[in-house]
């Protein structure tokens, strides 16, 4: 619906009505054992999916898109909490341009109309919870270009999550955000954390699509923002990640933090000059940490960041990757490619990763040639 919610030009609810929805599907705490496949759910005036779950969600192939307030919103407004065996079980699931209100007719490749953040009267996370649980696991997932978070789980807690094969990137606050879990296995995912894509043009957008923008990078503009626990397990292995926010990853107490370990193996990182300040990122930012919450931290790749972190087999050099674009605007990492060259020192850098045999893009691994860091293993 191409309207400019919540300015003035919205629908109207009156009499003679609008042909408009404001959400596409509504769920609530019993709501289970659904399945959601080959959908696309967009141009609602608030939100693509709204309320919480019940049980077993299955999502196979589904876009969520150009929906006014947010994307996939867990919270009904009265914070009811989804049921103890919530779940969600998703592969090839796109969640983009939420927070934008879809044109109509739609005469644009990119059909946003007007976009809109907190600070404009709007939300715009492409998922968002309240405190509640629930359990994630997302194969080949997009989360890009949302006017707040892409993929926004840090008010759940005591949940299993699974992040494989999945990009995030262009969403103006954080890329992903994960509560206090019970695990989390984040493996072969793909972070651009450009989070003031938004406030420059986009080819195939109307030209004035984010003239309601100004909280970008919101909440500091970190990149991975998780909690940590004692008794939990967090494992970040063969991820590939870029950009400018202060911080890349953000890791802070929830309650007691002296008994945590997490694997943090053959990430390949990224740092670009921050456009506002000309700083280069931090790596790590630990809130109310007292003790070392790293059982592993080791063959890495740390690029043009703030600081080297000590560790096993750690480089700090050019990772030599396909296309590593040089800054000249928030066009530039549009096109970066993190798949290695063949002189890449990620190349045999890396260790055994956990559970996994393929990478990003479904290629067998290659452990004879030693394991690589980053999302990609190289194949000539």
């Amino acid at each position: 619906m191409g309207v400019g919610y919540p300015a003035s030009e919205g629908c109207s609810s009156s009499y003679p009505l609008s042909d408009y929805a404001a959400v596409g599907i509504t769920t609530n705490a019993k709501t289970a054992e659904i399945t959601l496949r080959n959908i696309d759910i967009h141009g609602l005036t608030t939100r693509g999916i709204l309320g919480p779950i019940g049980g077993k969600f299955t999502v196979d192939h589904v876009r969520i898109a150009f929906n006014g307030a947010a994307g996939w919103d867990f919270d009904d407004g009265g914070n009811t909490p989804s049921g103890p065996a919530s779940a969600v079980v998703a592969s090839h699931l796109t969640v983009e341009w939420n927070g934008c209100n879809e044109e109509f007719p739609i005469t644009h490749a990119v059909p946003a109309f007007s976009c809109f953040d907190q600070e404009s009267g709007g939300y715009g996370d492409g998922i968002g919870t309240p405190d509640s649980p629930l359990n994630f696991s997302c194969d080949h997932c997009i989360f890009r270009y949302n006017t707040q978070d892409g993929f926004d789980l840090l008010h759940t807690s005591g949940s299993v999550i699974s992040i494989r094969n999945s990009t995030s990137y262009g969403n103006m606050g954080q890329q992903w955000k994960m509560g206090a879990m019970k695990s989390v296995l984040f493996q072969n995912n793909i972070t651009v954390n450009n989070c003031s894509r938004m406030s420059a043009p986009f080819d195939g957008s109307p030209s004035t699509y984010h003239r309601y923008l100004s909280l970008f990078c919101r909440a500091g503009g970190d990149g991975i923002t998780f909690r940590i626990s004692n008794g939990s397990k967090y494992i970040f292995q063969n991820n590939s990640f870029a950009g400018y926010g202060a911080t890349s990853y953000d890791i802070a107490c929830w309650e007691r933090c002296d008994n945590v370990g997490i694997i943090f193996q053959n990430n390949l990182n990224i740092g670009y000059k921050n456009p506002t300040t000309g700083n280069v990122p931090g790596v790590f930012y630990l809130d109310n940490v007292q003790v070392n919450p790293f059982a592993s931290l080791d063959h890495n790749i740390f690029f043009n960041m703030r600081i080297c972190p000590p560790g096993i087999s750690q480089r700090c050099s050019d990772p030599k990757i396909a296309k590593m674009p040089l800054w000249n605007g928030e066009a530039s990492l549009d096109d970066i490619d993190f798949h290695l060259t063949p002189a890449s020192p990620a190349r045999g850098g890396g260790v055994a990763p956990v559970g996994i045999s393929e990478d990003h893009d479904g290629r067998a691994l290659l452990p004879g040639a030693g394991y690589d860091v980053g999302a990609y293993h190289f194949h000539p």
